[in-house]
């Protein structure tokens, strides 16, 4: 099993490296057209209804993971806990385990090619969602971990999609020059 993991490591590497330039070249994608147009900038205003999307893992050797993000999601959610939508049978147990309930649960992808099914189901349920709040809107961030540093990793919660100071910082950068 643990040969198998490592052979299957260097795939899964290479496919986050091109998920970090794909991201990269979303937020400049959208940074382009939020400074072109007269678009407020997105932020995370704290406003609409919150919802947290926790990936967690179903595959083996995985070790604590998903107990790992479970907790780190319980310490963070304050007393309002959001709408939490779930990746993951062993992650749901893991979220129950803390006492939270779960909108929906959604299988993980078994593949590279179940990715946009999974982005598919995630997108519909979010609308829904949305729809569902009128002109409130919806708040998403996203609960996962992420590698920190070589062959370490920690939990993470962070906005959807990027919209963060990063966008807004590019966003205000490009508007200052172009009064010049």
């Amino acid at each position: 099993m643990k040969v198998l993991s490592a052979i299957n490591a260097a795939p899964y590497a290479r496919a986050a490296a091109g998920i970090e330039a794909y991201h990269g070249t979303v937020l400049d994608g959208l940074h382009a057209f939020f400074s072109g147009t007269d678009h407020p900038t997105p932020g995370m205003t704290g406003q609409g209804k919150k919802v947290m999307v926790v990936f967690g893992s179903d595959h083996g050797l995985c070790g604590s993971y998903n107990e790992t993000v479970a907790s780190h999601v319980r310490g963070n959610i304050g007393t309002a806990a959001p709408v939490l939508l779930c990746i993951g049978a062993q992650m749901r147990e893991a979220l129950s385990d803390y006492g939270l309930e779960l909108d929906a649960v959604f299988l993980p992808p078994a593949s590279v090619d179940g990715v946009g099914r999974l982005a598919n189901l995630l997108t519909q349920k979010l609308d829904d969602i949305r729809q569902a709040q009128q002109q409130k809107g919806i708040v998403v961030t996203l609960a996962y971990c992420a590698r920190i540093e070589e062959g370490m990793q920690a939990p993470m919660i962070a906005p959807f999609a990027g919209f963060d100071r990063r966008i807004e910082e590019k966003t205000m950068g490009l508007s200052q020059l172009a009064k010049f």
